[in-house]
């Protein structure tokens, strides 16, 4: 109720010859029956600002001075505009106030076939022939919605957590890989300068437990550093899809005797 009586006093203090202003003349117009002069107003104000609410008010305007046929055509654009934004209530009931419409305008044209004049809205419907059912009143047509079209927002941008952190631990594996494998190929080249053919090898700078601990450090760099460039792929690869536009991103790995480097290219 709240919503309701802040909207028309907002219509209200419109400017009249704005879209907002005529709309409200319309309104008060087609509540006093001056059904001709408030259809001018919404074709203003329509005109000025095509709303989706002043759509269905000229359109139910239109049918009160009976022009069915141009009531329906703007009913299924109304239903089709809802749709798209999303307004169920109103495609429902513009789809509703349409497809009543068309049974009308069926109606009248069996009856100018016949010769008669059409019935009005509302009064009792029988078909022709020697043997017509019982009559059938008419269902009122369904109220429009006539509030404010509330506002669809805008969807939330991805984030780009995920992709971030998944490239920093790729480049802290790839850098921790290479540090390992560093050490591990100087290491070796120290100790095979330490006289390898004597009884006792490790009485240099390489000590056995440093030789020992190669066993495992050569082999486990290789796999962090893999490890980390298929992370730092896959971040890549993660922050370029989450980006608004398409990105085209590049990761590739290459072992040298110096180390191993992974370029990466592309668009962030």
């Amino acid at each position: 109720m709240i919503a309701t009586l802040i909207t028309v006093s907002m219509l209200s203090a419109a400017p009249p010859d704005s879209a907002d202003g005529l709309f409200a003349e319309g309104r008060r117009l087609l509540k006093a029956g001056k059904t001709e002069e408030a259809c001018a107003a919404f074709e203003k104000s329509l005109a000025l600002d095509a709303a989706l609410g002043t759509l269905l008010n000229l359109a139910d305007c239109n049918e009160k001075r009976s022009r069915l046929a141009e009531a329906r055509t703007q009913f299924l654009e109304a239903a089709d505009r809802a749709k798209t934004a999303g307004n169920a209530e109103r495609e429902q009931v513009a789809r509703a106030r349409a497809s009543a419409l068309a049974d009308r305008l069926a109606r009248a044209e069996r009856e100018k076939s016949a010769g008669t004049a059409p019935a009005p809205a509302g009064a009792p419907v029988a078909e022709p022939g020697p043997s017509a059912p019982p009559a059938v009143v008419a269902s009122p047509a369904p109220e429009l919605p006539l509030g404010p079209l509330p506002q669809s927002k805008p969807a939330p941008a991805p984030s780009r957590v995920g992709p971030v952190v998944t490239i920093a631990a790729g480049a802290a594996l790839i850098a921790a890989g290479a540090g390992g494998l560093i050490y591990s190929v100087t290491t070796y080249t120290r100790f095979q300068r330490q006289q390898p053919g004597q009884p006792d090898a490790f009485k240099g700078d390489v000590s056995r437990g440093q030789f020992d601990m190669l066993r495992w450090l050569y082999p486990g760099s290789i796999a962090a550093a893999a490890v980390g460039a298929a992370a730092l792929t896959v971040g890549a690869v993660w922050l370029g899809a989450s980006s608004p536009a398409p990105r085209r991103v590049s990761v590739g790995v290459i072992a040298t005797a110096d180390g191993i480097f992974v370029p990466i290219s592309g668009t962030f």
